[in-house]
């Protein structure tokens, strides 16, 4: 039996882990520190300094580590300045650059977003920038498009006509990797999405010893401890969803082909520790 368990576990590790879902990014500016306005026309709703930049995107896979400057294009994304709202459905110009560390975690961005929207005699332009690189910067732009404009250009003079701004600088705000399912794991890094907790291990409702499934959502440094029972006075080894990509031992146990019968008692140890070694 240990045999036939030792080859489906390495038929598992040939067929590698499963592929992770897509990834939500998450952006928060700070206030802006500067206003700034023209024009002979009012704003109808000028910028505060308790506004700012916010948002998300969604990309069909996690950013890879040590990216320089990678142009990605999100399936789809959400910002706004505190007035007006971007999306993909009404931005006309996009620009989504992005740098990360061996982790994977996102030092440098570029992220230009314009909603242009002329018509003859006026219309709208509506700009969004947050970047950081040599420095950092987040801007707004709200613009009430002149009297010249045609549906083509945005004339940015006459009246009716204003411009005004809202921006801080050298204060990058933060971006935060999103773990959707509540595993400890940042979707960025996790190879199980959608990860139930408590999983269906054991099926029979009673752990073997030295088997393991993720019962309850107990944090420990990194990730969240699989419960386990030993054998009185042996050493313990503990796993964590950290160890594990974020799998679950069912969702392990569905990777590997193990079958439903390693359902029963949870996970046992070789099972686990094999598919630790056959992450990426």
């Amino acid at each position: 039996m240990k045999h036939k368990l030792l080859a489906i576990l390495a038929a598992g590790l040939l067929a590698g882990p499963m592929a992770a879902d897509a990834v939500t990014l998450t952006y928060t500016g700070n206030n802006f520190a500067n206003l700034q306005s023209s024009g002979p026309t009012t704003p109808s709703d000028p910028y505060t300094t308790a506004d700012k930049i916010t948002g998300s995107l969604q990309i069909a896979a996690p950013l890879p580590a040590n990216l320089l400057n990678a142009s990605i294009t999100p399936t789809s994304f959400t910002f706004t300045d505190g007035i007006f709202t971007f999306t993909d459905g009404n931005a006309t110009n996009t620009t989504f650059i992005f740098s990360t560390n061996g982790s994977g975690e996102i030092v440098n961005w570029i992220v230009i977003i314009e909603s242009n929207t002329p018509t003859a005699g006026g219309g709208t332009n509506n700009f969004l920038r947050t970047l950081k690189e040599s420095f950092s910067l987040d801007l707004a732009q709200d613009i009430l498009c002149g009297p010249d404009s045609t549906n083509l250009v945005c004339a940015f003079a006459g009246d009716p006509f204003y411009q005004q701004q809202g921006y801080v600088s050298d204060v990058p705000g933060a971006w935060i990797i999103v773990d959707a399912d509540s595993d400890g794991v940042p979707d960025a890094a996790d190879q199980c999405p959608a990860t139930v907790i408590p999983e269906s291990a054991p099926t029979l409702g009673t752990l073997k010893k030295n088997h393991y499934a993720l019962r309850s959502a107990v944090p420990n440094g990194a990730g969240l401890v699989f419960f386990t029972t030993t054998n009185k006075n042996k050493n313990k080894t503990n796993f964590t969803t950290a160890d594990t990509a974020g799998c679950s031992c069912e969702q392990i146990v569905a990777a590997l082909g193990l079958g439903v019968g390693q359902l029963k008692y949870g996970c046992s140890k070789s099972a686990m520790e094999a598919w630790i070694i056959g992450l990426p």
